[in-house]
């Protein structure tokens, strides 16, 4: 049985955890001890000669279970050898270009006017107009897009050429022309992570793919295209990655570049045995490597030639459920690891930038660098602000911009409070059905899955790290969160079990707490030592919420923040208060668009004032003071 290739299939195309996945093969090896290797089975009848031998009743025996469990792990196998889904994918039908997206003739056109225009006149935003066109009208408006076009430098004469043919585009979309559109119509097969390559790349950067492009535009030999291709990302395009780099390249030659997906390019795990496997996808100079092992796969058995169908097979497996109970009763041991530990992450995954995060959150460059590189080196950094800064927020679009994605396979997010024990946080005994189980933390599953992904990084949010009391929770843990005391080497006994403990060099600790005059003390010196300590600000000074409020209403927005500096002031200069009790900007980041002076009103009568006159219940006169500033 090839161990690792059902292991990706059952982590990535199942979407199970890695204590589960090694349930899956422990039991498969089990199986094997018996009836010899189970790929050979499979050649000989699918295996059919060895399930009649697992049969069980559902009588909730010991042995019975045990049964059960190597039946489910069995039929599981049989599932990753059949593998219809490559089977589905090499049947499935062509898809026509242009007749399914406006975005290849966009791209195309957009190519041919800057092969009118000289190459020392292009810049980075020219590459923008470029990679916008393959962007959804749903992200990116087309008002945007035209806008795109005009500040190009582009000779007029083509600007006016390629909005008429964007305009022509647009109007047969609208007539639901397109393949593509499903309900309302959008041109445009991609979404986006960033809104401009401006600060991301460079002039020559930019000019050099503008003119790769244009090469491969006048080119129909395959082998001539991947030949350029490989040439030109041998040194590489600043800003561009093979995901941005593939979704212009496929617009403008369906057939011959594949679309890397940051959404799916884990399922290319499903044609390893195919012989596709993948170097690095990410990585622009890999791209055309990978690209010949899946055209390679795609020529000698699929129907399709437009990369397209892929990517959308792909998509769709992505969005495929799982029965999470089919699967929660196969465990490695009964005794140690009951069906309540067994997860099934959401693996849903999105691009999303440093640049995504700047626009998000109201934060100055600078301060996230800081953050960054505490972070980075430290392993464990702390939030800490007054109430409604934003801080659980910030921390989890954060850790997305390091990943680059959405990725909550690798972000585990709790809260302490008054009662989080050890028990809960590391190992130990809970109460069951039958009495009392060994049961793994929390903390201590999240470190195995880490380390079974040792290249990649793992998150760890703590909210409301100060509820909690640190010394219970972490026992003797607590010495091996230091940044130099990570990895195997300072492995350590836990109660209950045998095999020694540590936490991976690729887990980092974030940890958020409301800054209140006092709860520092549940930090001592010991602890205080492990953590980088961050101050969050209320962002009425920040020019981005400025601009977020005034989107929001023109006429408050420069009221509300003037007097909420003001307020803040006079909290802060308050001897029996002071910074730690400010009050934070997101009561006004709501979801809707537009803020009226009713919803105003009610912010303040109902979530503002009531915190105001917590804090000056003896002075009266200055609550009707502040009643009278915030609401008139």
């Amino acid at each position: 049985m090839n161990k690792s290739v059902f292991y990706k299939w059952l982590k990535i195309i199942k979407k199970l955890d890695d204590m589960t996945c090694n349930a899956q093969i422990s039991n498969c090896l089990i199986i094997e001890e018996s009836y010899g290797d189970l790929d050979d089975s499979y050649a000989r009848d699918k295996c059919e000669s060895i399930f009649p031998k697992l049969s069980y009743t559902e009588k909730e025996d010991d042995e019975n279970i045990k049964v059960k469990n190597l039946f489910n792990s069995l039929k599981l196998y049989e599932e990753f050898k059949e593998n219809k889904l490559v089977q589905e994918i090499k049947d499935m039908p062509d898809v026509d270009p242009d007749k399914y997206d406006g975005s290849y003739e966009l791209v195309r056109e957009t190519v041919e006017s800057f092969s009118r225009t000289p190459i020392d006149v292009i810049d980075v935003s020219d590459l923008d107009v470029l990679y916008f066109m393959t962007v959804g009208t749903w992200k990116v408006k087309a008002k945007y897009k035209i806008q795109k076009i005009q500040n190009s430098h582009l000779p007029i004469e083509e600007k006016k050429r390629l909005t008429k043919i964007f305009n022509l585009v647009m109007e047969r979309a609208r007539k639901h022309e397109y393949e593509n559109i499903v309900g309302e119509w959008s041109v445009g097969m991609f979404s986006i992570g960033f809104y401009t390559f401006t600060s991301k790349s460079d002039e020559d950067s930019a000019r050099r793919f503008i003119s790769l492009c244009i090469k491969i535009h006048k080119s129909d030999d395959e082998n001539e295209i991947l030949h350029m291709a490989e040439e030109t990302f041998k040194t590489s395009i600043k800003g561009m990655q093979a995901m941005e780099a593939s979704v212009i390249l496929h617009c403008l030659k369906p057939y011959i570049f594949p679309i890397i997906n940051t959404d799916t390019i884990e399922d290319y795990v499903l044609f390893e045995e195919k012989g596709v496997i993948f170097t690095d996808p990410k990585e622009l100079t890999n791209y055309v490597e990978n690209t010949r092992k899946i055209k390679k796969f795609r020529d000698k058995e699929c129907l399709f030639r437009n990369y397209k169908v892929l990517d959308m097979k792909l998509l769709s497996i992505e969005r495929m459920k799982i029965d999470k109970s089919k699967y929660s009763e196969i465990v490695p041991n009964r005794d140690v690891v009951n069906e309540e530990d067994l997860e099934i992450s959401d693996c849903s995954k999105s691009t999303y930038s440093k640049e995504d995060f700047l626009n998000e959150i109201f934060m100055e460059e600078g301060q996230y660098d800081v953050i960054y590189n505490l972070l980075r080196h430290k392993k464990n950094i702390i939030l800490k602000g007054p109430s409604g800064v934003g801080k659980t927020f910030i921390a989890r679009k954060f850790v997305y911009s390091i990943m680059e994605q959405r990725d909550d396979a690798r972000v585990k997010m709790i809260q302490f409070h008054e009662e989080y024990s050890y028990e809960d946080f590391v190992i130990g005994y809970r109460p069951g059905k039958d009495g009392f189980r060994l049961k793994y933390g929390i903390f201590y599953r999240f470190c195995k899955q880490a380390e079974s992904d040792p290249r990649r990084p793992y998150y760890f949010i703590i909210d409301e790290i100060d509820r909690g009391n640190l010394s219970k929770i972490f026992g003797e843990v607590i010495m091996l969160v230091e940044a130099d005391k990570r990895g195997e080497e300072y492995a350590i006994s836990l109660p209950y079990i045998e095999n020694l403990f540590y936490i991976p060099r690729n887990v980092y600790i974030i940890g958020t707490m409301t800054a209140r005059k006092g709860n520092s003390r549940v930090f001592d010196c010991s602890l205080r030592r492990r953590f980088a300590f961050i101050e969050i600000e209320p962002a009425f000074n920040n020019l981005n919420f400025k601009r977020y409020m005034e989107n929001k209403n023109e006429d408050l927005a420069d009221s509300i923040i003037e007097k909420f500096i003001k307020l803040n002031e006079d909290i802060e200069n308050d001897p029996s208060l002071g910074g730690d009790f400010r009050i934070g900007h997101s009561y006004f980041c709501t979801p809707k668009h537009t803020l009226s002076k009713e919803k105003y009103r009610n912010i303040i009568q109902y979530e503002i004032l009531p915190q105001i006159a917590e804090y000056w219940t003896n002075e009266p006169y200055r609550i009707k003071k502040w009643i009278k500033e915030l609401i008139e």
